[in-house]
């Protein structure tokens, strides 16, 4: 185990795997994509060069979204509060954003399910912060304290396993990244037809994304043992989705 450091106790590779494998084996290997391909039928046609979505694309853009939620926390500033060993205590607040910023300036190809996948990626801690003009000032400040990405290659060589997706090694998140991404959210994310279309449609596809991620992020959890103020939700989710 070593930095980049997830939590107190796990590194964000550890993570990233435990969450990989979680979202296969209860979402992709039971067809949760043929799901997510009829909701993006629905949409289709209002979305630019109205792209068809292969399965597979789907699958892998659902595996993407989950291992990539805390891509954000890689950065020096956030690091440097642990040790090698990812021993002590940290605050990553608000490392979903910065999360956010690695992935539009990280996918090379810019595929139409990217802004989904982003905004899942953003919204993953939503029932207590959402990415605002204060949250995204605060992005501001701490790639200002240290954007420097550890362990770049590592995280490069990880994602590049999905195959439906290239990418380009992220090697810091800096300020113009997170201005960037505000850009991102008012011109793509907050437009026709994403998150800002008046009907629900849009905002339905999104959560469908944040859904696998969420499930998956919670049980990887109870292999560092610290979800103890989530029993009863991590009980429920197991119930449902296996341990």
């Amino acid at each position: 185990m070593g930095k980049p450091c997830a939590f107190t106790g796990q590194s964000l590779i550890s993570h990233m795997e435990g969450v990989e494998k979680l979202v296969r084996e209860a979402f992709v290997e039971e067809g949760y994509a043929k799901i997510v391909r009829k909701r993006l039928s629905k949409i289709r046609q209002s979305l630019p060069h109205h792209p068809d979505f292969p399965e597979e694309v789907v699958e892998d853009a659902i595996v993407l979204t989950a291992v990539s939620h805390d891509l954000g926390k890689a950065v020096e500033y956030f690091q440097r509060q642990l040790t090698n060993d990812c021993s002590g205590r940290a605050s990553f607040h608000p490392h979903e954003v910065l999360s956010g910023a690695y992935l539009i300036k990280a996918v090379a190809d810019q595929s139409p399910l990217l802004p989904f996948i982003t905004t899942a990626v953003m919204m993953h801690h939503h029932a207590m912060r959402v990415p605002d003009e204060k949250t995204l000032e605060k992005a501001q400040e701490v790639v200002r304290g240290g954007g420097k990405v550890l362990g770049a290659g590592e995280l490069h060589k990880f994602l590049s396993r999905i195959k439906s997706f290239s990418f380009k090694e992220v090697g810091e998140i800096t300020p113009d990244d997170v201005e960037r991404l505000r850009l991102y959210i008012n011109q793509v994310i907050n437009s026709t037809p994403y998150t800002g279309v008046p009907t629900s449609s849009s905002l339905q596809v999104y959560s469908l994304f944040l859904l696998p991620l969420v499930v998956s992020d919670n049980l990887d959890s109870t292999r560092r043992g610290d979800d103890e103020d989530r029993r009863l939700f991590i009980v429920e989710l197991k119930n449902i989705y296996g341990d």
